[in-house]
């Protein structure tokens, strides 16, 4: 949450607080071997989202920055478990 307050030439002051955007709840995915997959997050704010994966996620692993669109390609996977 970032808070911030602007004060006034009267003493008057105004806060304005932005919130965390809200996300639906991602269940368990998995993906079969040599399938594609993709998945759309959804998730509500005020302003407009952009989605990112953390820097650790693997290469195989991409999600649209404007739609939150989540994919995985199958060719260049690794099997496993990821959290």
């Amino acid at each position: 949450m970032v808070s911030m307050a602007i004060t006034g030439c009267n003493e008057t002051t105004i806060s304005e607080t932005n919130l965390a955007p809200v996300v639906d709840n991602i269940p368990p995915l998995t993906v079969g071997k040599d399938q594609d997959f993709s998945f759309a997050i959804k998730a509500e704010d005020s302003e407009n989202l952009s989605y990112r994966l953390d820097e650790r996620a693997p290469d195989w692993i991409n999600i649209d920055s404007n739609t939150g669109v989540l994919s995985v390609d199958s060719s260049q996977s690794v099997e496993g478990l990821y959290f």
